[in-house]
């Protein structure tokens, strides 16, 4: 039995479940120069173009036409791969599957609420999400994105939360 009022737990992926990190994929491609690293940095991760690979408005093939306007000729390969293959391989966090697990069996319900391109899917795969979470809310698969109340209110609706019940877990304040 649940004690306490907290009965749900709601995760982000990146930077809680798995790693999301735009400086680390760039140094496991190599990529060292300062100067190619802000491009990179500005015209992928950190851009609005990212938002709305999110927000399901663009496509990965679609991001990367648009970074390639503004990046130079040498970057378009490795925008490629992190744009394409930032998850490979998915790099868990330490210790959250455990403390996931742990949790459900302790009686708590875990979710996962994301925002994240619909080809999340494979990777949500390759750390087997089903074995973790009650449910998922992947915010390119319905249109929205976080910190829009929104999204917030669609989670708890679809799943039939009371959000005084529920904890949520983020890399971001």
């Amino acid at each position: 039995m649940v004690k306490g009022t907290i009965k749900n737990l709601i995760f982000d992926l990146g930077g809680v479940v798995i790693r999301f990190d735009g400086e680390h994929f760039m140094d496991r491609e190599g990529i060292t120069d300062p100067e190619d690293r802000r491009l990179l940095m500005e015209n992928l991760f950190a851009g609005s173009d990212w938002l709305r690979l999110d927000q399901g408005e663009l496509s990965e093939e679609e991001l990367l036409d648009r970074a390639k306007k503004k990046l130079p000729a040498r970057l378009f390969l490795p925008a490629e791969r992190l744009v394409l293959h930032w998850a490979e391989p998915v790099e868990e966090v330490p210790g959250m599957r455990e403390f996931i697990l742990s949790c459900r069996k302790n009686g708590r319900k875990t979710f996962l609420f994301s925002n994240a391109p619909k080809s999340i899917r494979k990777t949500l795969d390759a750390i087997r999400a089903d074995e973790l979470f009650d449910g998922m809310v992947i915010s390119a698969e319905i249109g929205m994105i976080k910190p829009d109340h929104e999204i917030f209110r669609y989670l708890l609706e679809q799943y039939g939360l009371k959000a005084e019940e529920c904890l949520f877990l983020d890399d971001n304040f």
